[in-house]
Order: C-alpha cells, then structure tokens, then sequence
C-alpha cells in the first residue's frame, strides 16, 4: 500500500483503489479546492503509469503472439514430418509382409520337392 500525505488530506492507494481521508478538523473552499487539485493530479500520475504499463503488456502480448505462430508452423512441420515417417513404416512393413511371404512360398516349395 502506498500512502501519500497532502497539505490537508492523507491519500492511500492499493492497486486500483484510492481512498482519500480529510485531516482532523474544518476545511475552508480554498483548502478543499486545493486537496481535490492535488488528488486529481494524483490520480492522473496513476493513470499516466497504468497506460505505460498496458502499452507494455500490449506489445509483450504481440511478441508473444508472433512466438506463439512461429511455434504452430514448426509444430504443422514436425506433425508433417511424423507423417511422412508413419507412411514410409507403413510401406516398409508392407515390403517386409511382402517378402515373408516369398520366403515361406519358397520353403514350400523346398519342402515338396
């Protein structure tokens, strides 16, 4: 918690909460208008750094957006590539089916003779 005292009030502000208390005793016009310039002034400072803050968090969330695409095209290239990898299994289990089969057709004929 941040606390800021005034010539004529004490300010407070937690996070996005700003409390603002008159100091003991009678506050003429003048003193009054001169608390509110100093909390309006006040309040403008904490809105001037929350404004930085956001076009920070703004351009952190583009860079972060522009890594998260990076990382979908090499995750689309990686999923291509395991793939092409299960394709070529695929035809090579094929081929091996292929022979063993040659092989057994061989041996049957071996056997008969």
């Amino acid at each position: 918690m941040k606390t800021i005292r005034l010539n004529l009030l004490t300010i407070r502000s937690a996070e996005h909460r700003v409390e603002v208390r008159p100091r003991e005793g009678s506050m003429n016009i003048d003193e009054r208008l001169n608390a509110l310039t100093q909390t309006v002034e006040l309040l403008a400072s904490f809105h001037k750094g929350n404004e930085k803050r956001m076009e920070q968090l703004a351009q952190e969330m583009g860079q972060f957006a522009q890594e998260m695409k990076g990382l979908a095209k090499r995750n689309e290239r990686l999923e291509n590539f395991v793939t092409d990898i299960a394709a070529g299994t695929a035809r090579l289990l094929h081929v091996v089916e292929v022979h063993e089969q040659r092989i057994n057709d061989l041996e049957g004929n071996q056997a008969r003779q």
